[in-house]
């Protein structure tokens, strides 16, 4: 047929059957590639899905060491150049910066013995409206992310109607 793209194919779920959390979504909403992994954010299981691309059968969850309002299923993911993650956290009104392993080896290998947990980077956690300083900032459910090519970050700021940049401070700029 012309126009016809491709085949659609379900990789991970049933479609409205309920099942074991640990393999069907509920709520999935945000996606993002980082590295070979797919990390997913699954609403209503409070959770962060990553799986593998090698493996589809691969699932992992994110620790429960994470900050709830983290773990509360990002409503955006973006990924940068220089490898970090950045998430959005409705929740809280926050933006977060995660530096994940590329593999899952590394991800929840057991040599190091150490979570690592992702570091806010804006949002106070009230949902308000505030430009500003990182860290006195406040968003209204931001969802979308992106990095422009600055390296900056762009949030749909959902419950705002806006939407809001955060940029690195120069150490000139820092007081």
């Amino acid at each position: 047929t012309e126009g016809a793209l491709g085949v659609v194919k379900t990789v991970f779920g049933e479609p409205e059957i309920a099942g074991d959390a640990s393999t069907q979504f509920n709520f999935p909403w945000s996606i993002c590639y980082h590295g070979s992994l797919l990390y997913v954010g699954d609403k209503y299981n409070v959770r962060i899905v990553i799986l593998s691309p090698d493996d589809v059968s691969t699932v992992r969850i994110l620790s429960d060491a994470w900050p709830w309002a983290m773990r509360f299923a990002p409503r955006g993911f973006a990924s940068n150049a220089d490898g970090h993650m950045f998430m959005t956290s409705s929740f809280g009104g926050m933006i977060w910066k995660y530096e994940p392993p590329v593999s899952m080896e590394l991800l929840f290998g057991e040599s190091e013995g150490k979570v690592v947990l992702p570091e806010k980077i804006a949002g106070s956690g009230l949902r308000s409206y505030r430009d500003g300083r990182a860290e006195f900032s406040e968003f209204m459910f931001p969802s979308g992310i992106a990095v422009d090519r600055n390296g900056s970050l762009l949030i749909a700021d959902h419950g705002n109607s806006v939407l809001r940049r955060v940029r690195t401070l120069r150490e000139t700029e820092v007081k």
